[in-house]
C-alpha cells in the first residue's frame, strides 16, 4: 500500500509540474502579445512612466502628487522575475515609496502630497520606510502631506497614515489596530507518521496540532482560533513583540494628539470606524476623495487652480493586459507576504489568507 501511495504521489508531482509549466508558457504568450499590441499602438516606455492626471484639468497651473499605498506593505522586492511580478498587485514596497518621496522633494512643480491608503499593514521596516520618506519630504520642502484613507488603514497602514500632517478618512472606513503580531507558531504533538504525497499526504499525531500567535496590544489577536509554548520561548518572543509595539505606540503618540497611555489603555489594538476614530483622535476629518484633494489644495495654497497627478507605471499597463492572470498563477507563485509569516508584523487580519492558492 505504501509503495502505491509513493508511486501515485510521484506521478502527481510530475503532472503538477508540467501543468504549471504549460500555464506559465501560456501567460508569457499573453504578455508577449500584449506588449506587441502596445508597440503597435505607439505606446513607448516614456509614455508608460509619465505622470497621469487623476483629478482636475490637464492644463491646471499647480500639481499635487498622489501616492497610492494599496495592499500589504513590504520593504523591498526580493526577486524581479516576471512570474513573481504577477503576484504583487496587492503589495506596496516601502522603500519604493520612500524613493518617490525623496525624488519629489527636488520637484519644484509639486505643491503637496497625498498618501491614498487602503492597507491591512505589513512589515515594520516597510511602514517605517514610508514614514521616513514623508519626514524627508516635509523637512526639505515645507509642503503639506496628508493621508486619505479609503476602506482600511490598519496596523502598518495606520503607521503610514500617522506620518502625515493630517489624516482624512472616507465614509465606511476602518482604521486602527495599533498592535504587533508574530506567528503563527505550530506544534505537532506526537507525530507517528508523515507523508508528503498528493491527496493521501499529511501528518498523523497522537496529541493533535497546536498553533498560536504572539501579540502585543489589547485584542490584537481577536478572532485567533488557536492557542501554548515553553515559558522561556514565550517570554523571548513576547519581549521582541513588546519592543516593536513600544516603537509603534511612541511613533503614533508623537504624531497624533494622543498620549502613549491613551493608546495602550483606551484605544488598544482594536479597529474603529471613521466616526469612532475621529472621536478617539485617530483621524482629523471625515471626507471623500474629492474632499481630500480639495483640502490638500487649500493647505498648499493652490485651491483655485490645481490637478492631482500620479505616476503611470508599467504595472498599470500590464494589469490591464493580464486581467485575471494574477489570481490564476497564485499556485505557481505565492503572495510575497507568505515569506513574512515568521516576521514581526504590524498587520490586521489573517496573513494566511494571502497564501492560499
Amino acid at each position: 500500500m505504501q509503495l502505491i501511495k509513493r508511486i501515485f504521489s510521484f506521478v502527481f508531482k510530475i503532472w503538477a509540474s508540467v501543468s504549471v509549466a504549460i500555464f506559465a508558457v501560456l501567460v508569457m504568450t499573453v504578455v508577449s502579445i500584449g506588449l506587441l499590441v502596445m508597440i503597435g499602438s505607439g505606446v513607448s516606455d516614456e509614455d508608460i512612466s509619465e505622470n497621469k492626471v487623476v483629478f482636475g484639468k490637464d492644463d491646471a497651473a499647480n500639481s499635487l502628487y498622489s501616492i497610492p499605498v494599496n495592499g500589504v506593505i513590504l520593504g523591498e522586492k526580493a526577486t524581479s522575475g516576471w512570474l513573481e511580478m504577477l503576484s504583487e498587485s496587492s503589495v506596496v514596497y516601502g522603500y519604493d515609496v520612500k524613493k518617490t518621496l525623496m525624488d519629489l522633494a527636488d520637484d519644484d512643480e509639486v505643491a503637496g502630497v497625498i498618501l491614498e491608503i487602503n492597507s491591512p499593514g505589513g512589515t515594520i521596516f516597510g511602514s517605517q520606510a514610508i514614514a521616513d520618506g514623508v519626514a524627508y519630504y516635509k523637512d526639505r520642502t515645507g509642503e503639506p502631506v496628508i493621508a486619505y484613507i479609503s476602506n482600511l488603514a490598519a496596523s502598518g497602514g495606520y503607521w503610514v497614515a500617522a506620518s502625515a500632517d493630517e489624516i482624512l478618512a472616507d465614509h465606511g472606513t476602518t482604521m486602527g489596530s495599533i498592535g504587533v503580531i508574530f506567528g503563527p507558531v505550530s506544534y505537532y504533538d506526537g507525530v507517528i507518521s508523515q507523508d508528503g504525497g498528493a491527496f493521501v499526504g499529511g501528518v498523523q499525531t497522537t496529541g493533535g496540532i497546536e498553533t498560536e500567535y504572539i501579540s502585543a496590544g489589547r485584542s490584537k489577536d481577536l478572532g485567533n482560533p488557536f492557542r501554548r509554548m515553553t515559558v522561556d520561548e514565550r517570554i523571548s518572543l513576547q519581549s521582541m513583540v513588546d519592543d516593536s509595539y513600544g516603537q509603534f505606540v511612541t511613533f503614533v503618540a508623537a504624531h497624533r494628539p494622543l498620549t502613549e497611555k491613551e493608546i495602550t489603555d483606551d484605544i488598544g489594538a482594536l479597529v474603529y470606524g471613521e466616526i469612532q476614530a475621529k472621536e478617539n483622535g485617530l483621524i482629523d476629518q471625515i471626507a471623500n476623495k474629492q474632499g481630500a484633494y480639495d483640502y490638500l489644495a487649500d493647505k498648499a495654497g493652490v485651491s483655485n487652480d490645481y490637478k492631482v497627478v500620479r505616476e503611470s507605471s508599467a504595472d498599470d499597463v500590464l494589469s490591464q493586459i493580464l486581467g485575471m492572470a494574477n489570481k490564476q498563477t497564485r499556485t505557481a507563485s505565492l503572495h510575497p507576504l507568505c515569506g513574512q509569516q515568521s516576521t514581526v508584523l504590524v498587520y490586521f487580519g489573517s496573513v494566511a489568507v494571502q497564501c492560499q492558492p
